[in-house]
């Protein structure tokens, strides 16, 4: 089976040279790691689900080596969400039929606009509060 060719006009996602180094499991036991205690998520099929292990692994510290991790031992742990990764995305990278690209920078540029929105509303309502003004409408 020969790799899909990018379509004219995309960039082409080159993966990092991280991805291809040697992967260990020492962050499973990093207390750093947004997802201890939180396994339950991570085993459930459901949109909501995915959008919370995204939400996790966006911003934790050890995304690089569970990435790496995940990548590499793919036929180890075959279902679930790793690393903010389906698993039939994963399976798509593993087997080559897919590459690899940093879904986060998608996920912050999408997410972005919603947290700008919600942060300016409540400094509305704060300097609204702080002239006097009510917020209760009765």
């Amino acid at each position: 089976m020969s790799r899909p060719r990018p379509r004219a006009g995309y960039p082409q996602h080159v993966p990092p040279l991280w991805i291809t180094a040697p992967a260990t499991e020492d962050f499973k036991s990093d207390p750093r790691c947004r997802c201890i205690g939180k396994q339950h998520l991570y085993f459930d099929d459901s949109i909501e689900a995915l959008a919370a292990c995204q939400a996790l692994c966006a911003s934790c510290p050890l995304f690089q080596p569970c990435t790496r991790w995940t990548l590499q031992n793919y036929k180890l742990q075959p279902f679930g969400i790793f690393a903010g990764l389906t698993e039939h995305v994963r399976a798509r990278i593993f087997y080559g039929a897919e590459e690899w690209y940093d879904w986060r920078t998608d996920w912050r540029q999408r997410y972005a606009k919603k947290l700008i929105k919600r942060r300016y509303h409540a400094a509305e309502l704060r300097r609204g509060n702080e002239k006097g003004f009510s917020t209760v409408q009765g």
